[in-house]
């Protein structure tokens, strides 16, 4: 793509080719999953939910599952790591989790 730009020097506007058609049962589908993600966080906590929702989202769009052990294991720790020790800002618990600690 860089590559043509030198070569012609004009900008190709593909946004047509990209967005052909609406994929209502995939939008759906994936804004059905975050209100579940929400749902979820808030009687069992962020990180059930967040684990929960990728497990879904990468499901759903079939990637294979080394891959989705892959993300979910990195993923998890990038946000632990971020959130609790270097910014040390608490996450929701939820409802379920509060009562028992």
């Amino acid at each position: 793509m860089y590559l043509a730009y030198m070569k012609n020097k004009k900008v190709i506007n593909d946004y047509t080719t990209v967005w052909t058609s609406f994929l209502p049962k995939q939008f759906f589908t994936v804004f059905l999953g975050f209100l579940g993600f929400f749902g979820v966080m808030y009687f069992l906590g962020f990180y059930i939910a967040a684990l929960a929702f990728l497990l879904f989202a990468l499901r759903f769009f079939k990637i294979p599952n080394k891959y989705i052990a892959l993300t979910l294991v990195v993923m998890l720790v990038i946000v632990y790591a971020v959130f609790t020790w270097f910014l040390n800002v608490p996450l929701p618990d939820g409802l379920l989790i509060e009562n028992f600690s």
